[in-house]
């Protein structure tokens, strides 16, 4: 067994550690993931304003006060949610631009443009002529809101990421206008950025201009078409997801922070999409579309609070017990690293296996769990809330988020137990032959 195990680590140390580093030095991946974790007051200040304006039995109690919610908060949903692509870009271009070593103010003004300039300033809508309701009229000189939403955001990213990489490519083959150096740099870097961003936009314009020759119309239903629609299917799969938490569970064993390298690049931007749908389907009255979107992580935080307590409260060496107690805190707010490095799980080959499999088998009966009782969480909430009180917010106050949260808990402690019994028994041995060899 000994010897079997040792064969998977240095497997995974062949060839997983590698494969994870090449993507954490990725400046795409890097850029989007932060891009992404910078959009997070946005989409907590719009997820506090529909707690507010939806807030459980309140039309039926309280009326007036609902509707002078709904009148005062209402008008925040359109320039926060409504317009969640325009902040994607902005953080993502700002991310990016640095890693590229470019002018953070150009970059922005570059991926701002392109994403302007593949945008349709027309839309087909319902509108009223001398009395009369005219259904699908091209209206043109205006923007459509709905490509500034949820379904721009890959759009958003890939033209983001397209478009520094052409300006910062021009910039660095220095195609610039170079000023004499008694120029200031307020003057001369705006000089500098003509050429690029100039020939960065007729690229973008030839793409629109060949796209708008072909049945998807423009380069944003084409995107939505072939990638968008696609990658919204897999990110709501829930095996796709549990293999992205098996590998973000691997990486945490060798040390790797996995969220940040498997979970928050890769599956956090679809998700988030998916969420951002719902919000819209939620404020409109409509089915939610989707479950695993990135506001299910309130049911599942808590998952890592199974072992900690197990340790806390069953563990009789004091290593295991002053472990449990100083790990405990944290963990009621999210935080998991002083159980991780402390215990340690980093490189505890006996804890591998239920390091790796239990969290996901908890997912999966979250998912469950959510699925037979019409639980879906809309809202995603700051991740160091605690637990019971993160779903119930998460999902607008269903109390069926407090069994699904209690029976994830529970079936992670029994699944625990006898790892952490064994754990323990070989502390308490350890601590007694020091003490017999002190005496």
């Amino acid at each position: 067994m000994q010897k079997m195990m040792r064969k998977l680590e240095d497997s995974l140390n062949k060839y997983l550690l590698p494969l994870s580093d090449i993507v954490n030095r990725n400046q795409i991946i890097t850029a989007i993931k932060e891009g992404m974790i910078a959009t997070l007051p946005i989409i907590l200040l719009s997820s506090t304003v529909f707690i507010l304006i939806f807030f459980p039995y309140l039309n039926q109690f309280a009326p007036a006060l609902d509707a002078f919610l709904k009148q005062v908060f209402r008008p925040l949903i359109p320039v926060t949610l409504g317009i969640i692509a325009l902040f994607v870009i902005l953080s993502t271009a700002n991310s990016y631009s640095r890693l590229r070593k470019i002018d953070s103010l150009f970059g922005v003004f570059v991926a701002v443009a392109s994403f302007m300039l593949i945008t349709p300033f027309s839309v087909k809508t319902e509108v009223m002529v001398e009395g009369q309701k005219i259904q699908n009229a091209m209206v043109s000189g205006v923007i459509p809101t709905a490509n500034l939403g949820a379904t721009g955001i890959i759009t958003a990213l890939i033209i983001t990421i397209l478009s520094i990489k052409i300006y910062s490519y021009i910039y660095h083959k220095n195609m610039i206008i170079k000023m004499p150096e008694s120029v200031p740099p307020v003057v001369s870097k705006p000089f500098e950025s003509i050429i690029p961003i100039g020939l960065t936009l007729l690229i973008f314009l030839g793409a629109r201009l060949l796209i708008e020759q072909t049945d998807f119309g423009t380069l944003q239903n084409m995107i939505y078409t072939l990638l968008t629609k696609p990658l919204l299917g897999l990110g709501g799969n829930i095996w796709v997801v549990l293999f992205l938490f098996v590998i973000s569970q691997i990486l945490w064993f060798f040390g790797i922070h996995g969220t940040s390298a498997v979970i928050v690049p890769i599956w956090k931007p679809v998700a988030t999409v998916m969420m951002v749908e719902n919000l819209d389907a939620f404020n409109a009255g409509l089915p939610l579309p989707y479950l695993m979107t990135y506001a299910f992580m309130a049911l599942i935080a808590h998952c890592r609070l199974s072992p900690i307590l197990a340790l806390t409260f069953l563990g009789k060496s004091k290593q295991a017990k002053s472990i449990g107690k100083v790990s405990l805190i944290p963990a009621l707010f999210n935080i998991h690293e002083p159980f991780i490095y402390g215990l340690p799980i980093v490189l505890n080959v006996p804890l591998m296996i239920p390091w790796i499999i239990v969290e996901p088998l908890q997912i999966g009966l979250a998912y469950g769990l959510a699925v037979w009782t019409d639980c879906i969480p809309v809202l995603q909430m700051p991740f160091t809330l605690p637990p019971i009180l993160q779903g119930l917010l998460a999902t607008n106050f269903n109390l069926w988020s407090i069994v699904i949260t209690l029976a994830v808990f529970v079936f992670g402690f029994i699944c625990w137990y006898p790892f952490i019994k064994i754990l323990d028994k070989q502390m308490l041995l350890a601590e007694q032959s020091n003490s017999d060899r002190e005496v």
